[in-house]
C-alpha cells in the first residue's frame, strides 16, 4: 500500500489525506456521526441536478446498508445544522421517488437534499 501511495499525484494525496480525516472523525463521532459524515461524503461526490440538490432515491442508493430510519434521521439533524437543504417533492416527481421521501409534519413530502454550498451555487 505505501509503494502506491508514493505514485500518487500531489492533488491525490491530498484527496487521500482529506478522506482519511474525514473517515477517522466518523468513527470517533458514534454511530450518528458516522451516519451523518457518510451522507455528507456521497453528497459531496454526487452529481446534483441544476437545482444543486439531488433526490432522496439516489442518495438512498449510495447508503446502502444503512437503516432508512438512521439516514432519515440524519438528514434532518444535517438540515438543522444547516449543513444539508431539505426540499419538497416536485409534483411530478416518480413513484420511486416519492416513496424515497421524508413525510414531515409541517412541511410535507421532502424528496431532494443538497449541501449548503451547493444549493448557494445554483440559486
Amino acid at each position: 500500500m505505501h509503494t502506491l501511495l508514493w505514485s500518487f499525484e500531489p492533488h491525490e494525496l491530498e484527496a487521500t489525506a482529506k478522506l482519511i480525516e474525514h473517515i477517522v472523525a466518523a468513527r470517533l463521532a458514534g454511530p450518528e456521526g458516522r451516519v451523518e459524515a457518510q451522507i455528507i461524503y456521497a453528497l459531496m461526490y454526487m452529481r446534483p441536478d441544476e437545482d444543486g440538490a439531488v433526490s432522496l432515491a439516489v442518495l438512498r442508493g449510495k447508503l446502502l446498508g444503512l437503516a432508512r430510519s438512521a439516514v432519515d434521521q440524519a438528514l434532518l439533524h444535517l438540515e438543522e445544522q444547516g449543513q444539508v437543504v431539505l426540499r419538497p417533492a416536485d409534483p411530478l416527481s416518480g413513484t420511486r421517488r416519492v416513496a424515497a421521501g421524508i413525510e414531515h409534519p409541517t412541511r410535507g413530502l421532502l424528496e431532494r437534499v443538497a449541501l449548503v454550498a451547493q444549493a448557494r451555487r445554483a440559486s
